[in-house]
């Protein structure tokens, strides 16, 4: 893993101390090689002594996962969740669900993508479904006793039919449906009943 240190922050430009191996990016990686990179509009933070660069690399997912689990979703004790995209957003989003009192989580993900199921379940007790080969809507009013979910956070990246998917499952009581990363799909309300 590579990592840079920040030597000194200037008004533009902020100074990097480059560990002392070699770097497996390229140049072109937008000039990584650099001394000093110019920065604009970006806001940092002081990582503490004590994390590692690995344990500080989960920042940003996790923060995301508060966020819209938490944040945006109104996630209520007890609620049943589904997360689309079973990435490292999504399995933010799903800690937090679990961190947060959830009752049923469910991760959704593609075939390619049975390694992070797994890791779901093993994490929080998701109910992982491959979409590709299993029936979503069926599978998770199947396992609500026909509720539903509460919360929807979507982090596909644009999966074909996901947003249509979230409508499908969501509760007639209560539901936030969280379109954080779902790409640009088109939803006729009109075929919705």
């Amino acid at each position: 893993t590579s990592v840079e240190v920040v030597q000194e922050i200037g008004h533009r430009f902020v100074s990097i101390k480059q560990p002392d191996r070699a770097r497996e990016l390229t140049v072109a990686t937008l000039d990584l090689f650099a001394p000093v990179l110019p920065i604009t509009h970006a806001v940092m933070h002081r990582v503490p002594d004590h994390l590692s660069p690995a344990e500080a690399a989960l920042f940003l997912p996790m923060s995301n996962g508060v966020q819209w689990m938490y944040g945006y979703g109104d996630l209520k004790l007890g609620d049943n969740v589904v997360v689309q995209g079973p990435g490292q957003q999504g399995l933010a989003a799903a800690v937090t669900a679990r961190e947060a009192g959830a009752d049923k989580i469910f991760v959704t993900g593609l075939s390619r993508d049975s390694h992070r199921l797994a890791l779901a379940q093993k994490l929080v007790g998701a109910v992982g479904i491959d979409v590709e080969t299993e029936n979503f809507r069926d599978k998770v009013m199947d396992l609500t006793g026909g509720k539903g979910v509460n919360v929807v956070v979507n982090v596909t990246g644009g999966g074909k039919g996901t947003v249509a998917g979230s409508v499908a499952v969501a509760s007639k009581a209560r539901c936030t449906i969280v379109l954080a990363a779902a790409g640009n799909q088109q939803l006729d309300v009109d075929a919705l009943g």
